[in-house]
C-alpha cells in the first residue's frame, strides 16, 4: 500500500513537473511580480514571458521554420509549419544535496512535430535581468523516447547539481538527456530522489497554483503563429527595459498584457500579423557534431570538431578522446581553466601555417562574420550560471533587419547545434545541461 500511495504521489507530482513546473513568485495575482526585476534579477517573471513571446522567442520560430538546415535538420522536417506546435512551457526544478531547488532562470518551451513526437527546444533565458533565448534539437529524440515508453503524465525533468539534465519516471527509473552522467553516483541520486519527491510532494502540487506560463499558454500554439507573434515596437522597448534595467509600472504591463493578447488573437484567428524578415547569414555547410561522451571535456570534443573542419584529408574522424590523449594529459585534466593545452592541441593538430590566438572576450557581430566568411570555426568558452565551464563551437550567424544577431553553436554535450541570440546587453547565452552558460572567451585561428 506504502508503495502504491508513492507511486501515485510521484505520478502526480512529476507530471506537474514535467509540464507546468512554476512557483508562486511568479503568480500574475501578486503584485510583488512586477517587481521580480530589482530582487532578483536571475528569476524569470510573467512580464518576461511575455515580451519574450513578442521578440527573441518568435525569431527562434522564425529561424526553425526558415533555417532548419542551421539545427541539423531538413527542410522536410518543417515541411508542414502549420502542424509544429510550441507547448506549455517548463522551468526544470534542480536537486541539490537532500532538497530540491528552484531554477527560475531558464524557461523550456517543448516543441512538438506533426506526429507529437519532440522536435527541438526553445528556451527563454534571464540572467542579471536580461533576456536571450537559444533553440535546439538537444536532447529531445532521447527524452521522446522516454516518454513514449511510459504513462502519459508520469516523467519529471530535472537537474541533478546544475551539472547533469535527466527524465525520471515515478518508478525512480532514470534516463540522461546530455552527457555529464559520470558525475552521478546512482545510488545516490535514488536515494535523493526518493526523499525529496516524496517529502516534497504536497508541497510542490500546491505551488502550482496561478502558473502564469500555463495561463497564458493555455494551449499548444503553432509555431507559424509565434513566429509572427514578433512585435517591433515591444522589441525597441525591450532592449531599452533590460540594457537600463528599467522597473516597469503596473500600466507598463497592463498595456504588454493587453498588447499580447491582441498578437495571440489575430495571429489564431486571421494570421494576419505581418511576419519580420527571417535572418540571414552563412554556416559552415557540412561541420560535424563531436560528442564528448560521459567524460568532462568538453574543450577536446570542441577541437575535435575544428580539426575535423579545418583538416578533413588528415583527421577526418577524430574523436574528443584522441584529441584528449594527443598530447598526453593527466587524465585527471579537463581543460576548462587552462589555456595552454588546448592551444598546444590546435597547434600541433593543425600544423605550422595556423596561430591560434587565444582572446578574454566573445567576438563581437563584426567578428563573427569575419570568422564565419572565412569559413572557419571558432573556439568558444562560457561561464556556467552554477558551476563550471563549458566549451562549444561557434559554426554560423543569423542577422535580422531588427539588428538582432543569432549565433550557431556546436554544442558537444548533447553533440547538437544550437541558435542562440544575442540579448539585449550584448551577450550570448545557450542552455546546456541543468544551466546555462554566457561566452566570454574565445580561441580564434589565424594564419602565417
Amino acid at each position: 500500500m506504502k508503495n502504491s500511495i508513492r507511486r501515485l504521489i510521484l505520478s502526480i507530482l512529476a507530471g506537474i513537473l514535467f509540464m507546468t513546473h512554476s512557483a508562486t513568485a511568479l503568480n500574475a495575482d501578486s503584485p510583488h511580480y512586477l517587481n521580480e526585476l530589482s530582487q532578483n534579477p536571475n528569476v524569470m517573471t510573467h512580464l518576461d514571458q511575455m515580451i519574450g513571446m513578442q521578440t527573441t522567442i518568435p525569431r527562434m520560430m522564425d529561424a526553425l521554420l526558415a533555417h532548419p538546415e542551421y539545427l541539423g535538420l531538413t527542410s522536410e522536417d518543417v515541411s508542414e509549419p502549420e502542424t509544429i506546435q510550441l507547448q506549455t512551457p517548463f522551468f526544470v526544478p534542480m536537486i541539490r544535496g537532500n532538497h530540491i531547488e528552484d531554477n527560475l532562470s531558464s524557461l523550456y518551451y517543448p516543441i512538438t512535430n506533426k506526429d507529437g513526437s519532440l522536435l527541438a527546444f526553445a528556451i527563454l533565458i534571464k540572467h542579471s535581468g536580461d533576456l536571450s533565448s537559444t533553440i535546439s534539437i538537444e536532447f529531445a529524440p532521447v527524452l521522446d523516447e522516454f516518454l513514449k515508453n511510459r504513462a502519459p503524465g508520469s516523467v519529471a525533468v530535472v537537474s541533478y547539481e546544475g551539472l547533469s539534465l535527466m527524465a525520471v519516471d515515478s518508478s525512480f527509473n532514470v534516463v540522461y538527456l546530455d552527457g555529464t552522467h559520470h558525475q552521478v553516483d546512482p545510488e545516490r541520486l535514488r536515494s535523493t530522489l526518493e526523499e525529496v519527491f516524496i517529502k516534497r510532494s504536497v508541497e510542490m502540487i500546491a505551488r502550482q497554483q496561478g502558473n502564469p506560463s500555463a495561463r497564458l499558454f493555455p494551449k499548444p500554439m503553432n509555431a507559424k503563429e509565434v513566429a509572427e507573434l514578433y512585435s517591433s515596437e515591444t522589441n525597441a522597448m525591450a532592449a531599452s527595459f533590460y540594457r537600463d534595467k528599467i522597473e516597469p509600472h503596473t500600466s507598463d504591463v497592463d498595456a504588454m498584457m493587453m498588447r499580447l493578447a491582441a498578437a495571440q488573437a489575430s495571429a489564431s484567428q486571421t494570421r494576419s500579423t505581418v511576419k519580420p524578415s527571417s535572418g540571414v547569414g552563412d554556416y559552415l555547410d557540412g561541420y560535424q557534431t563531436v560528442t564528448q561522451g560521459t567524460d568532462p571535456i568538453c574543450w577536446a570534443a570542441t577541437i575535435a570538431s575544428m580539426v575535423r573542419w579545418e583538416r578533413p584529408d588528415r583527421y577526418p574522424n577524430i574523436t574528443a578522446r584522441q584529441v584528449y590523449l594527443s598530447i598526453r594529459y593527466d587524465q585527471d585534466y579537463t581543460g576548462a581553466h587552462d589555456w595552454e593545452e588546448p592551444l598546444d592541441v590546435l597547434k600541433i593538430l593543425l600544423g605550422s601555417t595556423y596561430f591560434p590566438k587565444y582572446l578574454t572576450y566573445y567576438l563581437d557581430e563584426s567578428s563573427v562574420r569575419t570568422v564565419i566568411n572565412n569559413e572557419d570555426p571558432a573556439y568558444m568558452s562560457a561561464q556556467g550560471s552554477i558551476t563550471g565551464r563549458h566549451a562549444t563551437a561557434l559554426c554560423g550567424y543569423l542577422s535580422y533587419s531588427d539588428g538582432s544577431f543569432v549565433v550557431r553553436v556546436m554544442d558537444p554535450n548533447q553533440g547538437a547545434f544550437r541558435l542562440s541570440d544575442r540579448s539585449y546587453s550584448n551577450m550570448f547565452r545557450y542552455q546546456s545541461g541543468g544551466q546555462f552558460f554566457y561566452w566570454d572567451s574565445t580561441i580564434r585561428l589565424l594564419y602565417s
